[in-house]
């Protein structure tokens, strides 16, 4: 099947991988956990391509505290995304303003709802163009980023834990969990 052809053609083994996959219509997507230590660089990706596969990306996950103008925090959950490739393969996102960070450039996107909950639990309102300063925690201690916030948006269908997820700019989220940052 097309799962086991893509994990031992850029894997390797089924028993050093965790494996899932699912059927969206034409597309198939799968999503694969590496038990192994991590690398220094990232797996060859484009490799997949040979497969038939037409749009490839990866995202990561982690949490930052968002210290806002005012002083005061907030904590949010953050998918780390290569925004050119993120964009060609998920079409899920309805700006509310603004939009996906361009191309290597930092940014982040908030769902309409988070940009909410921050408003009512901190008494700030963020708006696109703002800088955030995040603060991450990593293994080589305490790590800040400031972005900008470049869109607000609802997520097509309900899916309400998506709704606690900023997406961060893949180089930015290295930064904040003290990874290597713009390796290939």
């Amino acid at each position: 099947d097309m799962e086991s052809s893509i994990v031992r053609s850029t894997c390797g083994s089924l028993s050093e991988d965790i494996v899932n996959g699912v059927s969206c219509g034409s597309s198939f997507v799968f999503f694969l956990m590496i038990r192994r230590p991590p690398r220094s660089t990232l797996f060859p990706y484009t490799t997949l391509f040979r497969s038939g596969i037409e749009n490839l990306t990866s995202m990561t996950t982690g949490a930052a505290e968002l210290e806002l103008s005012n002083g005061k925090k907030n904590f949010i959950q953050l998918f780390g995304i290569d925004p050119v490739s993120y964009s060609k393969t998920f079409d899920k996102f309805q700006w509310v303003e603004g939009g996906m960070p361009v191309s290597e450039s930092p940014g982040i996107i908030i769902p309409k709802e988070k940009v909410e909950e921050i408003a009512l639990n901190t008494g700030t309102n963020i708006n696109v163009g703002d800088e955030l300063l995040l603060r991450g925690f990593s293994g080589t201690g305490l790590k800040l980023v400031s972005v900008p916030l470049t869109g607000i948006f609802n997520i097509d269908g309900s899916v309400e834990f998506i709704s606690q997820f900023g997406y961060l700019d893949i180089n930015s989220f290295r930064k904040l969990s003290g990874m290597n940052v713009n390796i290939t």
